[in-house]
């Protein structure tokens, strides 16, 4: 029997340096978000650029869907992404949204956004967002909404 070789692609999505999350920036919420939606991702378009994954943002009543992107942090900046965690003695649970942190280690605002991801919508007919009329238009970065427990039995 001859030896099967297998070669896997050996290139790696870049991400900027991570962080864990600040204490202080945990607030609480009475539920956890949908799980994160796969993207595609477009093409690079920068030798520079990381890719940011998108995320789940809390408004204060519900998640809203942000897309990820592909980003030049300035040097030395860092990201905490976005989490969601359980308080163990009574089970509360806590959102921390993604928070960029500078070379100092103070926050700052997150890096403009080169080129956006993209989620496959059933209700485009699989088309990817970029190719319906809509989107072809300049992103205003306004993330989707996603309905809370309570608005689903609506």
């Amino acid at each position: 029997m001859g030896a099967l070789l297998h070669i896997a692609c050996a290139s790696r999505t870049p991400v900027p340096e991570r962080v864990t999350g600040r204490t202080e920036t945990y607030v609480a919420v009475p539920f956890p978000p949908p799980p994160p939606r796969p993207e595609h991702l477009p093409p690079k378009p920068d030798d520079d650029a990381v890719w940011v994954d998108g995320e789940w943002d809390w408004d204060g009543t519900r998640y809203r869907w942000v897309r990820g992107s592909w980003v030049k942090p300035p040097a030395g900046a860092k990201v905490a992404p976005w989490s969601v965690v359980r308080r163990g003695d009574d089970g509360q649970l806590f959102y921390s949204p993604s928070t960029w942190y500078d070379a100092s280690g103070r926050a700052m605002p997150a890096p403009e956004a080169l080129a956006r991801g993209f989620v496959r919508e059933p209700r485009d007919g699989g088309a990817p967002a970029e190719m319906n009329a809509a989107a072809t238009q300049a992103d205003s970065g306004s993330p989707e909404s996603a309905e809370t427990p309570q608005e689903q039995g609506r």
